[in-house]
């Protein structure tokens, strides 16, 4: 928890959250209601590119059904992974390879970062990306990106 002063006294201030979850296995259904579970009022897709094999994922349908339950969504280009970076570890397998190249990249997308952090001060917010593991997904690279930019008085939760 984060100490603040107020006057005299020291304040612990709970962090802000930011929650994530992943798509993969699962269906709408599950998936919104995970959400709704959570509280959660903004969805930021963080894929480079919006679509899905499964068309309920993809971002104009998935919008409409959140919109319904009154989830804003929001697709934060910036903080998916890049397409050379995908392609080269799809080509090695190299997961430390992948996540020095996805940080690498993440440090020029401070802006990004920035407009992520004032979401989850100011609201719900869940990042979402494909794989339903955090540990296997960039999104997990995001939040902790996000904790050591902002003196780790953000908390993750990954969604199961």
């Amino acid at each position: 928890m984060a100490k603040h002063t107020n006057g005299n006294a020291a304040v612990t201030k709970p962090p802000a959250v930011l929650y994530t979850i992943g798509y993969e296995g699962r269906g709408i259904r599950d998936f919104v209601d995970h959400l709704t579970a959570k509280g959660i009022k903004i969805l930021l897709d963080i894929r480079d590119n919006p679509i899905s094999r499964n068309r309920d994922f993809c971002k104009s349908r998935l919008e409409r059904t959140l919109g319904r339950q009154g989830i804003r969504y929001e697709h934060m280009k910036g903080l998916g992974t890049p397409k050379p970076i995908r392609d080269q570890y799809k080509l090695t397998g190299n997961k430390e390879s992948f996540v020095r190249a996805f940080s690498a990249f993440l440090g020029t997308r401070g802006d990004d970062l920035n407009d992520l952090y004032a979401d989850v001060l100011t609201s719900v917010c869940c990042v979402m990306c494909v794989e339903r593991d955090p540990e296997t997904c960039h999104r997990s690279i995001v939040g902790e990106r996000l904790q050591s930019l902002n003196g780790h008085d953000v908390a993750i939760v990954h969604i199961e």
